[in-house]
């Protein structure tokens, strides 16, 4: 499968969607239908349930859904335009430069700062106390379009050299960084690009040892 026609990222972010949103039973007819294929009648066989339940159970599972895109859509403040791209520039030379204070200056007040799976900061407060600090220091972070997204790419320095340590992405509006996602618990994930952009993978980057 060519890696180009897939957006791993896309990818994950909808299946934590289902996952959020959804009942496990919703998860899997959902899949099932819309994804594999199968028939209604081959998933109730599969779930040990009948047709028309099932039938039930993937409508609920859109209606749901149509609603979840219709409320993010409406609340989006992703901008993917010239002030977008100064924004990250800005970043990424902040960064880079270990400049905390313009890291700050570049970071919404109301920024959501995720860094899947499962840890959260919700305010510029939150960051400036929690996660920036140390995850700046030793590295250097770059712009790569990676599967048709743009995306940034953060290496560590190590021992052994340079190794990949983190990959994110980030949304701006009215000049400000809202969003910041980050990829650094997702060994898979990582472990993939590593091998796409062949460099090495950071294995032990504390709280964790994937060695």
């Amino acid at each position: 499968m060519d890696p180009q026609s897939i957006n791993a990222f896309d990818i994950r972010e909808a299946l934590e969607v289902l996952v959020q949103h959804l009942t496990p039973k919703q998860v899997t007819a959902i899949l099932l239908m819309d994804v594999f294929q199968f028939k209604a009648t081959e998933i109730a066989n599969m779930v040990h349930s009948t047709e028309g339940a099932v039938y039930g159970i993937v409508h609920r599972a859109r209606k749901t859904l149509q609603k979840v895109d219709s409320f993010e859509k409406k609340h989006s403040t992703c901008e993917k335009s010239q002030d977008h791209t100064e924004v990250v520039d800005a970043y990424l030379e902040a960064f880079n430069k270990r400049d905390v204070e313009q890291i700050l200056r570049l970071t919404s007040d109301t920024i959501h700062m995720e860094v899947s799976p499962g840890f959260q900061e919700f305010s510029k407060g939150d960051v400036e106390k929690g996660s920036l600090r140390a995850g700046i220091m030793g590295k250097k972070a770059y712009r790569e379009n990676l599967w048709g997204k743009e995306v940034i790419i953060v290496e560590a320095e190590t021992e052994d050299g340079m190794q990949l340590h983190d990959v994110q992405y980030q949304e701006v509006s009215q000049g400000k960084i809202v969003r910041h996602k980050s990829f650094f618990f997702c060994k898979e994930l990582l472990t993939t690009i590593a091998d796409t952009l062949d460099i090495r993978l950071q294995k032990l980057k504390p709280p964790i040892n994937w060695e």
